[in-house]
């Protein structure tokens, strides 16, 4: 919960910062895309911490709303991200050719895929404890 405390924290302050001194097209680099890998990364630990521990009850409950909260939140950042880019290359011209940034977006979407395959394998597994559940009720 700090991280995603921390998260939220640092990302009010870049917004803000772009918000007030905006970002010329030169420096609006691939580094922007640490923003949707940090909310990947934590969305592949929250599904580990689930797959790993067996809690029950409003704590559970409460990790899968921050689990879904951030997932979407990392998602929703992808066009955003691709339209900067797109502003950056595209209206302003700035040469798309490699420098060592783009590492950052590789990593981000890299964490992206992992953590919507721990997601789903995370799902798969909750549906099962509901159905060993149910067959127990029916059993009792």
């Amino acid at each position: 919960m700090a991280g995603v405390l921390s998260y939220v924290s640092i990302t009010a302050l870049v917004w803000t910062r772009l918000r007030r001194h905006g970002v010329a097209p030169a420096d609006l680099t691939p580094v922007y895309w640490i923003a949707m890998g940090a909310g990947a990364i934590s969305v592949l630990a929250g599904a580990d911490v689930l797959l790993s521990t067996p809690w029950d009850g409003p704590v559970r409950a409460m990790v899968v709303v921050v689990l879904t909260v951030v997932a979407r939140w990392a998602t929703a950042l992808i066009p955003v991200l691709l339209a900067a880019g797109a502003w950056r290359h595209v209206r302003h011209r700035v040469p798309l050719r490699y420098e060592p940034s783009w590492w950052s977006a590789v990593f981000a979407i890299g964490m992206y895929a992992v953590a919507w395959a721990a997601l789903g394998a995370w799902a798969v597994v909750g549906a099962a404890v509901l159905v060993e559940r149910s067959h127990r009720r029916v059993a009792e």
